[in-house]
């Protein structure tokens, strides 16, 4: 699905299996760019910290 950046008239693409039903477009945008700054954080993590494993149990 594609989702039109309002600011800078880019539109960003998503792949994903979210029925359409359950999330809105904008939504599943705003999920994705929560989801990054989360990899962002890890990232950080792993180099200036140097927690190359970090303990993780499996969600589901």
């Amino acid at each position: 699905m594609g989702v039109r950046n309002d600011d800078t008239g880019a539109y960003h693409l998503y792949l994903t299996n979210i029925p359409a039903d359950r999330l809105s477009p904008e939504d599943i945008a705003r999920t994705y760019a929560a989801r990054w700054e989360v990899e962002l954080i890890f990232k950080e993590l792993k180099s200036h910290y140097r927690l190359e494993e970090i303990p993780t149990t499996n969600a589901l």
